[in-house]
């Protein structure tokens, strides 16, 4: 038996380990979270897996086993002409990539830009057949973070991305973007086989290599470089690491604003000629994104941190033209003043998946702001504070009655993007609900908190597999009222009336605790915030 032979035995076993779904010839009786039948077998089982769950665990190793057999015979016969396929997963097609292309292109590139980097293959000094073994993992972890993409803040064209990645492409992607997505690839795949000390190699040579990707001559390489700051903000967000999050944050805000992202499309000319330009649609289509993804990213976590924006989109000079992401534009089609119009109530045809969640971003910040404005007062109500209160609620209240409901999701993207949009829109309910001169309503506040919470009765959690970080955030928050409401009714003391109230806020909270826990897996931000409700 050679070695290769038995490097593969064994990566097959292993893997075979890992994976039961295909080999326990149990049936399935379609049972929602585990079938009768799992549970009831040896072992207990927790792995039941469903095809409206996308790509199982079982079919991605099953898949991963038949490129590693496939690597293997290349590498013991470098005559056969063989091609491994991956898998493109938005455009459902497969890239083929030949025995010296899956090597040279993405391990040694002569431009340095490998998918790994050149440190690290030095540190690991493995064979060159556990290195192509990598290489196969590497690229099924960047598949893996493709179908998070709108949620983790990814916003240049996907197919367009990872076959620059997988193809001899001449403008590859900036080696700091391409650790960047390596870095998140691993966070959320759970067979990923970046080390811990890869992982930080990888860290501290995207921190290093970011800023200079403004300066490569890659010819998309401000578009790469605000790409590398947001990913890398949602790194650092993932991991608890607010500082060096706000930081990447605030660079990307920086340059979408020195480039001037927010006139694109602009109906005042003299603006367009300074925007940065575009070679075709897709380019256009993406620094639309790029602008609106930074904003809301910058509006939740700035309402959420008590920080002080750096953009201001209501002031003047920050006025917003640029057209809400993800709507079919004509050719002659220019805006001007999208927030303002939005603000004003006014229809504006802006209803896409992205184009709800920026509006509700924008709705987050400017309640928290009014609540901010309001104590920094010291309670004093101006007239002009009035008229700003009563306008966002008659904005909230159209937007909110025009939200698609969740249960209309027709994908898991949709699940996870409507699961966002809609405890948005409930944590902004909560902060208005307490604004004057309307007097507080603790029934409002609990009903939008218990509202919130409903949210995770109508998706599947496990199918999700991630949120956004700043979900962290918000159910901390929701998870505060409950515990404070339930420390109300505790020192006011329990009746018969007042009984049932206290059970559904106890079972709201522990509903939070339950989704949290979930997705603390690939969060330690998650981990940290529900360990820090738990001890209120």
């Amino acid at each position: 038996m050679t070695a290769t032979t038995l490097l593969r035995t064994r990566l097959i076993n292993l893997l075979l380990q890992t994976s039961s779904s295909r080999r326990r010839h149990i049936k399935c009786d379609a049972g929602r979270p585990i079938c009768k039948n799992c549970d009831k077998s040896s072992g207990k089982f927790s792995d039941c897996e469903y095809p409206s769950g996308g790509t199982s665990n079982a079919e991605y190793l099953e898949e991963q086993i038949s490129i590693l057999e496939n690597r293997i015979k290349q590498l013991e016969n470098p005559s056969v002409d063989e091609t491994t396929l991956l898998r493109n997963p938005y455009s459902g097609t497969a890239v083929a990539l030949g025995p010296a292309s899956a090597t040279s292109h993405l391990i040694a590139r002569e431009s340095g830009s490998g998918i790994i980097p050149r440190e690290i293959q030095r540190n690991l000094q493995v064979s060159v057949v556990l290195l192509n073994i990598l290489v196969s993992d590497v690229l099924y972890s960047i598949s893996h973070f493709l179908t998070f993409a709108s949620e983790i803040g990814f916003f240049l064209d996907p197919t367009r991305f990872y076959n620059s990645v997988v193809t001899d492409s001449s403008n590859p992607p900036a080696q700091a973007l391409l650790q960047t997505v390596l870095l998140l690839a691993a966070q959320l795949n759970p067979f990923s086989p970046l080390t811990e000390q890869m992982k930080d190699d990888l860290l501290l040579q995207t921190i290093k290599g970011t800023p200079q990707i403004l300066s490569s001559n890659h010819p998309n390489n401000i578009l790469q470089a605000i790409q590398a700051h947001v990913l890398l903000s949602q790194y650092f967000f993932l991991n608890g690491k607010k500082l060096e999050g706000r930081y990447n944050l605030t660079m990307a805000v920086s340059l979408v604003l020195a480039v001037r992202l927010h006139r694109v499309r602009s109906q005042i000319h003299r603006c367009r000629s300074y925007t940065l330009p575009f070679k075709d649609a897709i380019e256009e289509k993406e620094k639309i994104e790029a602008f609106w993804t930074v904003l809301r990213l910058n509006s939740c976590w700035t309402a959420l941190e008590g920080a002080t924006t750096s953009l201001q989109y209501l002031k003047p000079h920050m006025r917003v033209d640029t057209p809400w992401p993800g709507i079919p534009l004509a050719p002659d089609t220019l805006t001007v003043s999208t927030i303002q119009f939005f603000l004003a109530n006014t229809s504006d045809g802006g209803y896409s998946a992205q184009a709800l969640r920026a509006k509700a971003s924008i709705l987050l910040e400017q309640a928290f702001d009014l609540s901010n404005r309001y104590t920094a007062q010291y309670q004093q109500l101006t007239q002009h504070w009035l008229e700003a209160c009563n306008s966002l609620r008659v904005v909230f209240q159209r937007f909110q009655f025009e939200l698609p409901s969740i249960d209309s999701a027709d994908s898991l993207e949709a699940s996870r993007q409507l699961l966002i949009i809609h405890t948005l829109v409930y944590v902004t309910k909560i902060r208005i609900a307490s604004l004057p001169p309307q007097p507080p309503s603790n029934e409002n506040t609990r009903r939008a908190a218990l509202e919130s919470v409903e949210l995770l009765r109508k998706v599947d959690l496990r199918a999700i597999e991630f949120v956004d970080p700043i979900m962290a955030i918000l159910w901390t928050l929701v998870g505060n009222f409950f515990v404070e409401e339930l420390s109300r009714y505790g020192r006011a003391g329990q009746s018969q009336a007042t009984a049932w109230v206290q059970q559904e806020l106890q079972q709201g909270l522990e509903a939070i605790f339950q989704a949290m826990t979930m997705f603390s897996t690939n969060s330690p931000l998650m981990g940290q915030q529900l360990a820090q409700l738990r001890d209120t």
